[in-house]
């Protein structure tokens, strides 16, 4: 990354038919703040559930044409799957001009890692075993060889039960294991999403974890320039008469 680049970072837009103003203010976000960054990095959870790539909406072909449109412009499009589109792949992205990434991405230059969040929350055994099953490659051939119907299904039963894990609030990081985690990786700062909890939080040592926020209330945002991490937001509510 060059050293006058501009990367923004954004988690857990949760974009969904229901939540139209959600939907009008990341097109905002995409095609008049994005523009001015060399990379944008979607740390996972774009959406709120994902079925397949096969199954196309107005709004999964929206938000296609807008992050192409934004690729067009000059600004790279990093994807990190969330634990809500895991299941999105080269199709799709191929579609909206994007690349999908591993679990985790480390800028060396700046020496910070990028992931979603949920690998942290080793607290959460349920989830912890779920996501080893239904990560595994070998059930995720079998899912995406399913009908149509059926994945959809499954995905809306997925959504109810997140849903009622969210009602209960999301586990946070374990604190010492994210300690740990960036020793193993050997990195001074994190950013990450998944809990919901927006903070700046001290590992000691001069390492700094950065969580963005859900797209619920605001819209959340950090921002990479010249070496300094800076947060921004507003507010959702801004786009209700609009969408």
């Amino acid at each position: 990354m060059q050293e006058d680049s501009i990367s923004l970072f954004i988690s857990d837009i949760h974009l969904s038919e229901s939540r139209n103003d959600l939907v009008t203010a990341f097109f905002y976000f995409i095609d008049k703040i994005a523009p001015s960054a060399d990379q944008l990095y979607i740390l996972g959870d774009l959406f709120d559930f994902w079925a397949g790539d096969d199954i196309e909406t107005p709004l999964t072909l929206s938000v296609a044409k807008h992050l192409s449109a934004l690729a067009d412009r000059g600004t790279e499009i990093t994807f990190i799957p969330g634990n809500r589109d895991f299941a999105l792949g080269r199709r799709y992205a191929k579609s909206a001009k994007m690349e999908i990434a591993p679990s985790e991405i480390i800028l060396k230059q700046e020496g910070i890692l990028l992931l979603h969040g949920d690998e942290l929350c080793i607290d959460d055994h349920a989830y912890q075993r779920y996501k080893r099953w239904i990560r595994n490659p070998l059930i995720l051939t079998l899912l995406r060889h399913l009908p149509k119907r059926y994945r959809l299904e499954l995905a809306a039963k997925i959504k109810r039960k997140s849903g009622q894990s969210t009602a209960r609030k999301i586990m946070d990081v374990n604190e010492h294991y994210t300690t740990q985690y960036f020793h193993k990786r050997g990195v001074s700062q994190m950013i990450h999403g998944h809990t919901h909890r927006p903070a700046i939080h001290h590992h000691g040592n001069e390492q700094y974890r950065y969580v963005l926020s859900d797209w619920d209330i605001t819209g959340d945002y950090l921002k990479l320039e010249e070496g300094k991490i800076t947060r921004h937001q507003f507010k959702i509510a801004d786009f209700q008469s609009l969408s």
